[in-house]
């Protein structure tokens, strides 16, 4: 009998980009839990070293990010939609607070993978 293998690396990284992000804002909720679920059992599935790659390209992102970024935006209180469209498309990642909304988007490619976010403010617009 041969093992089905259940691990898809596109979910896996929005996972890690997802809990990375996570951990740099104040307090977060996630309000789609069975998306949640779902990438966390693919989590799970990957190897870990593969698991460490993908968080440290996630974590370099974040850091960068935070830098960038005004402080205030990370000090909010967010609720976080996982929001995927289809199957085939990659997972939208986003935060909310009464005052900002971010959107990370993410594609796996390994070496070559790639983070991008959209921010709103309710003053204005701004994006990467």
């Amino acid at each position: 009998m041969t093992k089905t293998n259940f691990i898809n690396d596109q979910r896996t990284f929005e996972y890690a980009l997802y809990v990375i992000a996570s951990s740099y804002f104040n307090k977060t909720s996630c309000k789609t839990k069975l998306t949640e679920s779902s990438m966390l059992i693919q989590y799970k599935e990957q190897k870990l070293d593969k698991q460490y790659k993908m968080e440290e390209f996630c974590e370099a992102y974040m850091e960068e990010l935070a830098y960038k970024l005004p402080h205030i935006i990370f000090e909010q209180n967010m609720t976080v939609h996982l929001r995927r469209k289809s199957s085939n498309l990659p997972t939208e990642i986003l935060f909310r607070s009464e005052r900002f909304i971010i959107i990370f988007s993410c594609l796996y490619a390994g070496k070559k993978s790639e983070i991008s976010y959209k921010i709103w403010e309710k003053k204005g617009l701004s994006s990467r």
